[in-house]
């Protein structure tokens, strides 16, 4: 029945409910039944909750950034302070969400995946909010206040991340939790898991704070209670579905005993 819409199993029906009977309903496709791996995540995550942040035009912006071949990388560093990069996206702003972040790390080792930052157009250096730092070896959170960072908790240290080429985070947010785990992007290994926690900031923007050479491959974020009406057909193989008494009487008598 693998890749079959319609089959059913698992039913169980009360005839003995006037108006109402329940029924379970195997209806979904396989690829919505088993979540895969996709070489993009370092985990089993449902894509259609994901918005692609990548594409479009960013605002606001500082230094010179260019996007080919579904990639943003820096092209032109700056004259002074950081170069950053803000996604012009509704879904940019957020509070609570999970967030994918991919980087071509063998171009350059120092890039900061930015969350619940706050920016001022005319001063993008003061920049306030939270950043998950990849620097060298080093991995850390840091606490932005008007542009001031401030390591919080232990930086880690991955040796093996200066032989990565390109290497993915999974950063979750909720509440004050904020949890980062790194993976090898393409064996998909763990490489660290950082937690901390911030009561400093509880929403903002997502953005991307890079040097000369950085290369962004992946950025996506699902948003917590996002409904996935309008974006997927469900996402388990048990739906429950609740019948009236008139179109029960129109089912296979098998789905009435």
């Amino acid at each position: 029945m693998r890749g079959r819409v319609g089959h059913v199993r698992n039913c169980r029906v009360n005839a003995g409910v006037a108006w109402w009977a329940t029924w379970c309903a195997f209806a979904v496709p396989a690829s919505a039944q088993e979540p895969s791996l996709s070489p993009l995540v370092g985990f089993p995550a449902p894509s259609a909750l994901e918005t692609d942040l990548l594409q479009g035009e960013p605002k606001p912006v500082r230094g010179g950034w260019s996007l080919e071949a579904s990639t943003r990388s820096v092209t032109k560093a700056a004259p002074f302070g950081p170069n950053l990069w803000f996604p012009s996206d509704s879904d940019a702003k957020a509070s609570d969400a999970v967030i994918r972040f991919a980087l071509a790390a063998g171009q350059s080792h120092k890039a900061t995946l930015l969350f619940r930052a706050s920016v001022d157009s005319k001063d993008l250096e003061a920049l306030s909010g939270y950043g998950l730092t990849i620097q060298g070896t080093g991995i850390r959170v840091v606490q932005f206040e008007g542009g001031h960072a401030r390591s919080m908790g232990t930086r880690v240290d991955v040796e093996r991340l200066l032989e990565q080429p390109r290497i993915e985070v999974v950063l979750t947010m909720i509440g004050p939790h904020l949890s980062a785990q790194v993976f090898d992007g393409d064996s998909l290994e763990p490489l660290a898991v950082l937690n901390v926690v911030g009561q400093r900031y509880f929403t903002g923007q997502i953005g991307v704070k890079g040097s000369a050479g950085t290369v962004v491959t992946a950025l996506k974020v699902a948003k917590a209670g996002r409904s996935l009406r309008g974006r997927a057909k469900g996402m388990v193989g048990n739906r429950v579905v609740r019948l009236g008494a008139e179109q029960m009487s129109k089912a296979p008598p098998e789905f009435r005993s």
